[in-house]
């Protein structure tokens, strides 16, 4: 069960802060995933919302943060289990 919850958090982080792919192959601004939806609402060419844009990348890390918190030892066992003997 320790691996697949190791696979599980680290493809639901890999999607969650996947930028590149939100960026140039998703068309609905409904649809992209949040580190574009930060990039595009607080920081453009004519004003940067520094403090704006760091509460909302605050709000943003959370739900990974608790994920692994609540996780952390079937996380470490699945990463580990391989390595051991």
């Amino acid at each position: 069960m320790a691996p697949i919850i190791t696979v599980f958090l680290y493809s639901f982080m890999w999607s969650w802060n996947d930028l590149l792919y939100s960026l140039t192959l998703i068309i609905s601004a409904d649809l992209r995933t949040v580190g574009p939806g930060l990039l595009l609402n607080y920081l453009n060419e004519s004003n940067s919302d520094w403090g704006g844009a760091m509460a909302a990348s605050l709000m943003a890390s959370l739900p990974v943060t608790v994920a692994f918190i609540a996780l952390q030892r079937f996380f470490i066992q699945g990463a580990t289990a391989g390595a051991v003997k």
